[in-house]
């Protein structure tokens, strides 16, 4: 089995699926503008969100958690880990759950990195390529790199060794949150059109797999359902969960999201073309938050670009319009790598300047020793700059 899927992605090639799929998600980068997710000062309802958020985490993890990351003592599947265990659900799609594949101090790192930056997710129009707000997804969400934090390339490591893929094949983690009804009706992850996607099959060719990460327990709702499969290879799985009404529909296959679980599905099948029992979607929360990351896998290696903006050696300013905002919210404390840097790794924090962590990252000086640049930035907050192969200032 495991070698299978080793050499899947090398004798894969990529086919695109028939035409008449539904709307795709934002989730590459290439002719189509990455989605992008950012809080307006002035913004109500993210700011609500936000606070909402806060609340929530600090009731549910301050009892038994920190939100601080740490690595743990043993590697989740090992022998010395118990409580992490592996197993085939379904063979049509074919579908693996990891138990326990993150910690909670993991799970909970990722909730506080993403929660700043999470705003209204959208999808993309198969037919124009335009990102749009649609009632078929209701989340809010961001994406991670490994530049925001160590625990994001543990996990990226943690999905490479699961999927048996690169991690370099992966899409950058896109962190989601659903309540109060929030879902995701069923679509699949694959490109569908040649033309419009095409600059998507140029970057690591066609999604093969997908790895959905549960961030959290939810109290009930907010199962992953496969709509179109049936194909439990335990029978007695699909009557051993109390489900919801969208979680059980006609016995279908579908997965309750656990803290710390990894659920780990193919969306191509050994031929290259879309599994069309692959076709899948977040049911609605009833009660409780949901929140979870998705990491899309390709074919042949992704290049998930850069950072629209580096700091030159001695320059000191920030480099989101959000930073004087964040700060006062404390951001800078609770979300140091991030908002400060790091000297360890040379990454560069995004508000230096509104953290007071010029000199600080430099090692000696003042902020009036360091040069203080003039960042541009577009209309809706985003900076300009190149990110391989397309121009925020385009936009």
């Amino acid at each position: 089995m495991k070698v299978l899927f080793g050499l899947f992605a090398f004798f894969l090639r990529v086919q695109s699926p028939a035409a008449g799929a539904e709307e795709r998600l934002i989730g590459w980068k290439g002719e189509v503008p990455r989605e992008q997710f950012f809080f307006e000062e002035n913004n109500d309802e993210a700011q609500t969100t936000l606070s909402k958020y806060k609340e929530e985490v600090s009731a549910d993890v301050s009892s038994e958690d920190t939100l601080e990351y740490t690595e743990s003592g043993f590697e989740p599947g090992s022998q010395e880990d118990p409580d992490s265990w592996f197993e085939q659900i379904s063979w049509k799609p074919r579908a693996y759950i990891w138990h326990k594949l993150l910690t909670k101090e993991e799970c909970n790192a990722i909730v506080k990195l993403a929660s700043p930056r999470i705003a209204k997710s959208k999808v993309v129009d198969s037919k124009t390529g335009q990102a749009a707000d649609d009632p078929i997804r209701t989340s809010w969400g961001t994406y991670l790199t490994e530049d925001d934090s160590e625990v994001v390339r543990t996990v990226n490591e943690k999905v490479a060794k699961f999927s048996m893929l690169p991690a370099s094949h992966g899409e950058q983690l896109q962190v989601l949150r659903y309540t109060d009804g929030q879902k995701y009706d069923a679509h699949w992850d694959q490109f569908d059109n040649p033309v419009v996607h095409k600059a998507l099959f140029d970057n690591g060719g066609q999604r093969v797999a997908t790895v959905l990460l549960y961030l959290s327990n939810v109290e009930q709702g907010g199962e992953t359902v496969f709509p179109e499969s049936q194909n439990w290879i335990d029978p007695a799985k699909a009557t051993a969960e109390s489900w919801s009404s969208c979680g059980g529909q006609r016995g279908s296959l579908a997965v309750k999201p656990r803290k710390g679980d990894a659920l780990l599905f193919w969306g191509t099948d050994l031929t290259g073309k879309t599994d069309k029992t692959s076709k899948h979607a977040g049911c609605p929360v009833i009660r409780g938050v949901k929140w979870t990351a998705t990491k899309w896998l390709h074919a042949l290696p992704y290049d998930q670009g850069t950072r629209a903006q580096r700091l030159r050696p001695g320059e000191c300013k920030d480099l989101n319009d959000m930073c004087p905002a964040w700060a006062k919210q404390g951001e800078c404390e609770k979300n140091p790598t991030f908002m400060r840097g790091t000297t360890r790794n040379g990454l560069d924090g995004q508000c230096s300047m509104s953290c007071n962590a010029c000199s600080a990252k430099m090692g000696s000086g003042s902020h009036a020793d360091v040069v203080r640049g003039e960042s541009k930035h577009t209309t809706d907050g985003i900076s300009k700059g190149k990110v391989r192969g397309f121009d925020w200032g385009e936009m």
